[in-house]
């Protein structure tokens, strides 16, 4: 069984979680096209990070940046996956002519 088929949809529990204008707010037999979110099921890995994550017991804000391993993994799965590259602040940084650096950061000249 393919973690991307319909057969691992479980409209039950849609039916009751999914809402703002979702499965749980639409009538029967109407299939909602409004929001991007995920109706199939989290996959294994992302659950044991999760998991592994709510056990300290604190949900604090990230980074307003973000984490850079995130970035980082993210752009790699990107690039392995469908050859895309995605230009992290880093690289693109390193791009820029030393005069958009100083614009970019803020600093007067």
């Amino acid at each position: 069984m393919a973690l991307f088929d319909n057969s691992n949809i479980k409209l039950d529990v849609l039916k009751k979680r999914a809402f703002n204008y979702r499965w749980a707010e639409v009538p029967d037999g109407v299939i909602p096209l409004t929001a991007a979110d995920p109706d199939y099921p989290v996959a294994p890995e992302i659950q044991e990070a999760m998991m592994d994550y709510v056990k300290d017991g604190y949900f604090s804000y990230t980074p307003k940046l973000g984490y850079p391993e995130f970035k980082d993994s993210i752009s790699k799965a990107l690039m392995e996956r469908k050859g895309e590259e995605i230009w992290l602040r880093k690289k693109w940084e390193n791009a820029l002519p030393q005069e958009m650096k100083i614009l970019h950061s803020g600093t007067q000249m």
